[in-house]
């Protein structure tokens, strides 16, 4: 397999260009994510158990069979 000689000889698609200010926004956000304190995972809270809806005049002093 031939080798290019040049190690810069690629497309000109593929080379990254870095936009201006890119470097000290990346610094920026490594900084703060190396700087704040983990978050552990916690349990999630239980849920509320809702009341039942109110039976009503319909079923008072009714008993089962």
């Amino acid at each position: 397999m031939p080798r290019n000689k040049e190690p810069d000889a690629r497309k000109a698609e593929d080379r990254i260009v870095d936009e201006p200010g890119m470097s000290e926004r990346f610094q920026r956000a490594l900084r703060n994510a190396l700087n704040t304190s983990p978050k552990h995972r916690s349990a999630p809270t239980p849920k509320t158990k809702e009341r039942p809806a109110s039976k009503g005049r319909v079923h008072k002093g009714k008993t089962r069979s």
